[in-house]
């Protein structure tokens, strides 16, 4: 099925012998960070904004020991703590509990609606153990809480010219962005301006024989202000000779610990990331192009406006050598011609193997010289469809509205032949879909869009006869009766089918869910993925839904209008289900006990629409009463939570 294709995070995983009596030696994946110890691994995440260390948190265990053990600080112009949709009360209370190397809080940038955060700080300030500075401002209410916060104020922003008499219970106040005569600890004086006119050197005389223990003026003219580069050194010991020597490195250098895991964790990067990172460091540049294989111009920083494809693409040809597989169909018009100049420059790329496209205007221009490596084309425009018989090695196709495309004009030959993936959009002519059928048996993988069900109940026949299916998508607009029997003839006769997405966008009736009890005779079906209705017109209403499923391992169910019932009996008709994704509208405490019986569950998704009244605690019960669920993940509401064992 036609998809853009997403990166997967790779499983890391840890392996020992089980014996927790002695110490045992341990072998772990190679994938895995494990291997090289929690230094490396707090150092990386070290990095992380705090909103990116809980979303990442569930990552592995290792994470879950070291992502928040250097968050030392807590800045209140982070936007992450100062959300709009999320009371500061609920935020701060998440970090008081991961957070608990916290030395200090700035709270010069609060907004004025958080500034009573500040009255209530006294009262909580022993849960944050090792706090030993305050930045702050003193504004209309500091009166409230400046007594009892004083001894940890430090550096003062803004003051209310009403409230600068608390300047002097603030007695480690060391740094200050105005001037007071009652400072007499100042030790640091920071001005910021606009224009360079007006300082002399002898401005300040004054002020530095008043100061007694004033040990720096600071000039900062504003402006913006960019994160430098950590440098990564390493060391080792200078002999170059051709004996293998032993290396030392840096503690905090990647180098350290092979160019393996630096190449398993830049290959998540997009394409214009790695140019961005490739100076980070030695190692980096040996590894941050290694996996890159293919190239898909529906990337913005290829077809950048402001800089010419060729340069692109000459970068990309330089350093990526092992690109196998070009995506060009979604090649914006005025780049096109892009595609006349590539067969002189192919031997830049001595690994490319496919390249996917669109026959369009100027294809007569270049098909010849790039037949041979093309294996998948998106669209096709009718004047250039004679060229698809130049195409041996095609193997996917997309066809929109007009079947016709993919035969000879005059003969009414066959064009495509031997197809592995098939794409088919709108309504066609019946005996064109049989001869098209008579010449792909070899089809494994099917996505249909029909507008109307009719037509779909003439497909269903034509459908029956590809038994070498593996997997099929059917989306329909329409409702009839006959829909149950066209499904129940493709499932009796298209037996080596694992796959099916069902998309049923029509108003959802109770008759129409009888459609789903011919899944029965569906024997090898492994994934089902079941969307609906997308209409949110009929969100009051519910109904009871059954989905026969005795192989099914993975789940996806997408209906706001059905209710958790569908899940009474889930043990029985889904024994060996290992995946379940769910979006509803409510979600309670009874769908999770009919889901802590499902045998086989590891990984548990759940979208709710209305409503979700669960909390923590009982989704960490559900991973503690499943004997193999891993992780889970919630969302609705603009919110997201993951829970993992």
């Amino acid at each position: 099925m036609e998809q853009k294709t997403k990166r997967k995070k790779t499983s890391l995983v840890t392996t020992d012998d089980g014996n927790e009596d002695i110490q045992q030696s341990m072998t772990y994946a190679k994938n895995s960070m494990d291997r090289f110890g929690d230094d490396l691994c707090a150092l990386l995440v070290s990095h992380l904004d705090i909103e990116d260390r809980f979303r990442f948190e569930c990552v592995s265990k290792q994470f879950q020991r070291t992502v928040f053990r250097s968050v030392v600080d807590i800045n209140f112009d982070v936007s992450f703590i100062q959300r709009q949709d999320f009371p500061i009360f609920t935020t701060m209370n998440k970090i008081i509990k991961k957070c608990r190397n916290i030395q200090t809080i700035d709270f010069c940038y609060l907004n004025e609606n958080n500034e009573y955060f500040l009255e209530v700080l006294p009262e909580i300030l022993h849960k944050f153990p090792n706090l030993r500075q305050i930045y702050c401002n003193l504004s209309s209410n500091s009166n409230r809480w400046v007594k009892q916060l004083a001894p940890l104020i430090t550096r003062i922003g803004d003051i209310e010219m009403e409230k600068k008499r608390l300047l002097i219970q603030c007695h480690r106040l060391s740094h200050l962005t105005a001037i007071n005569n009652l400072l007499l600890a100042l030790q640091t004086v920071i001005f910021k301006y606009f224009q360079s006119e007006g300082f002399r050197d002898n401005a300040f005389e004054y002020f530095v024989s008043k100061g007694t223990e004033l040990k720096k003026i600071e000039m900062n003219m504003a402006q913006q202000m960019k994160h430098l580069k950590t440098s990564l050194k390493t060391i080792d010991d200078g002999n170059e000779d051709n004996k293998q020597q032993a290396q030392i490195y840096a503690k905090n250098s990647m180098d350290r610990f092979g160019d393996d895991l630096c190449a398993l964790l830049v290959s998540h990067l997009d394409i214009e990331d790695r140019f961005r990172l490739e100076c980070v460091s030695k190692q980096f540049q040996r590894t941050i192009f290694r996996s890159v294989v293919d190239i898909d111009f529906d990337d913005p920083f290829i077809q950048r406006e402001d800089i010419s494809i060729f340069k692109t693409m000459k970068k990309i040809s330089k350093k990526c050598r092992n690109i196998q597989t070009i995506d060009f169909r979604y090649i914006e018009e005025n780049n096109e011609y892009f595609l006349e100049v590539l067969p002189e420059i192919l031997h830049k790329f001595p690994n490319l193997r496919q390249i996917y496209c669109n026959l369009s205007s100027n294809s007569d221009l270049w098909i010849g010289q790039l037949a041979p490596l093309i294996t998948r084309i998106g669209r096709i425009l009718v004047d250039n469809k004679q060229s698809l018989i130049q195409c041996h090695r095609l193997s996917d196709l997309r066809v929109i509205d007009n079947l016709s495309n993919v035969f000879d004009s005059t003969s009414g030959q066959l064009l495509v032949k031997n197809l592995l993936h098939l794409n088919l959009y709108g309504t066609h002519n019946n005996q064109l879909l049989s001869e098209l059928v008579s010449g792909n048996q070899s089809l494994k993988c099917l996505c249909v869009l029909y507008y109307n069900t009719e037509s779909f109940t003439q497909l269903a026949p034509q459908l029956s006869r590809l038994t070498q299916l593996r997997e099929l998508e059917l989306s329909l607009r329409q409702y009839e009766n006959s829909l149950s029997e066209s499904l129940r003839t493709i499932g009796l006769n298209c037996k080596q089918l694992q796959r099916l997405r069902l998309i049923l966008d029509f108003e959802i009736t109770d008759n129409s869910f009888k459609t789903l009890d011919s899944l029965e005779v569906f024997q090898r079906l492994k994934r089902l993925d079941l969307t609906l209705s997308k209409s949110y017109t009929l969100l009051t209403k519910t109904f009871s839904l059954s989905i026969p499923g005795q192989r099914l391992t993975h789940l996806i169910i997408y209906c706001p209008q059905i209710d958790c019932k569908l899940l009474g009996n889930c043990q029985k008709q889904w024994p060996r289900l290992q995946v379940l994704f769910i979006s509803c509208q409510d979600f309670n405490g009874q769908c999770l006990d009919h889901i802590s019986r499902l045998p086989a569950l590891q990984t548990l998704g759940i979208h709710y629409i209305r409503g979700n009244d669960l909390s923590d605690n009982d989704f960490n019960d559900l991973l503690s009463r499943s004997p193999k669920l891993k992780n889970i993940k919630i969302s609705g509401n603009y919110e997201k939570k993951f829970y993992l064992k």
